[in-house]
């Protein structure tokens, strides 16, 4: 491995290019995964470049307090993905994901398992295997709950559940709200999870100010701007 590069790049650019391999042409997706190879090298390595392309995908200003950009990729029009969380700086080739955390997901919609995505957002399912065979992969305990907000622009549904997610080879357990980002008059597919660690809970229900509290689930997302008005 070339000195510099950490492998959360190398897992990053295979991952999504497995993604788009399933949407479109491979010789298409080899050439635009080379051409911007180089670029997102630079926000792997460069923390402030890093931090400046996660704030671009995430139509943001700055930062939720304590947070740092974990990672920040985009091969244009294509997809782009950005992950922030409270962990600490360290070895970028294995970086800590923290007790909080934001992993957002932005890609291009070529048709497929739309209706069997609205099936558990919209409480016919309680099994995320389209979110899976998206790429999202998520491992369900127990759905706290479902609901319809508006934040960061957008007309969101969530799923408020308990259990683990993982990607890029690292994994988060505790409380997460999934939410499916839509925007108006838009053909892309944007899911964003906000997680939270059991020790970050509070109230006597446990889940005060979690992903699973509705207020601080808008609270959180309302700093942001998925659809890219600010």
């Amino acid at each position: 491995m070339p000195e510099g590069r950490s492998a959360l790049f190398y897992v990053m650019i295979g991952c999504l290019s497995v993604l788009l391999l399933g949407a479109t042409c491979v010789g298409g997706c080899i050439v635009l995964t080379v051409r911007f190879a180089r670029q997102v090298e630079r926000t792997q390595v460069n923390p402030d470049a890093r931090t400046a392309k996660a704030l671009e995908i995430l139509g943001a200003e700055r930062l939720p307090e304590g947070y740092r950009a974990v990672a920040a990729l985009e091969i244009p029009f294509f997809a782009r993905m950005a992950i922030i969380s409270t962990g600490e700086a360290g070895d970028e080739s294995r970086p800590e994901l923290g007790d909080r955390g934001l992993i957002y997901l932005d890609l291009i919609h070529m048709g497929g398992n739309e209706e069997d995505l609205r099936d558990f957002f919209e409480g016919r399912t309680d099994d995320p295997e389209a979110l899976r065979r998206g790429g999202v992969h998520i491992d369900v305990q127990e759905i706290i709950r479902r609901g319809v907000i508006r934040a960061g622009g957008a007309e969101i549904l969530y799923v408020a559940e308990r259990g683990s997610i993982s990607t890029q080879g690292h994994r988060a357990s505790g409380v997460t709200a999934v939410c499916l980002v839509q925007c108006p008059q838009d053909h892309r597919r944007r899911v964003a999870m906000w997680y939270a660690s059991e020790s970050e809970a509070s109230g006597k229900d446990g889940l005060e100010g979690t992903p699973a509290d509705e207020e601080a689930l808008v609270a959180f997302l309302n700093r942001f701007r998925f659809c890219g008005q600010r």
